[in-house]
């Protein structure tokens, strides 16, 4: 019987680099990232990588942007807000949802 786990779970992700970052962010982005590095403290560095590794990957999702604009159309008045049910609406499907 090996020792090793059957499973191990996903496969772990490389960290991020300064150099990853840069190249996965779009062009507009890449110099406020690079200001933001060179004025971070050394003890930051790690979790402003991570932020803008994140972000990094959201400007890379095209579901993320549109989701982006819809909230920030919303917030602006431009668009109506997804329909919502009412408070008696709820409680009146509420006992059907019930096990």
């Amino acid at each position: 019987m090996s020792a090793q786990p059957a499973d191990t779970g996903p496969a772990p992700q490389a960290e991020p680099t300064i150099r990853s970052v840069r190249a996965a962010l779009p062009a507009e982005h890449r110099a406020a990232f690079i200001e933001h590095i060179d004025n971070t403290a050394l003890h930051l560095i790690g979790k402003v990588l991570a932020d803008w590794d994140a972000r990094a990957r959201a400007l890379a999702s095209p579901a993320m942007l549109a989701m982006a604009q819809r909230i920030a159309d919303e917030r602006a008045g431009r668009s109506n807000p997804p329909a919502t049910a009412s408070d008696a609406e709820i409680r009146a499907i509420a006992p059907s949802l019930r096990p």
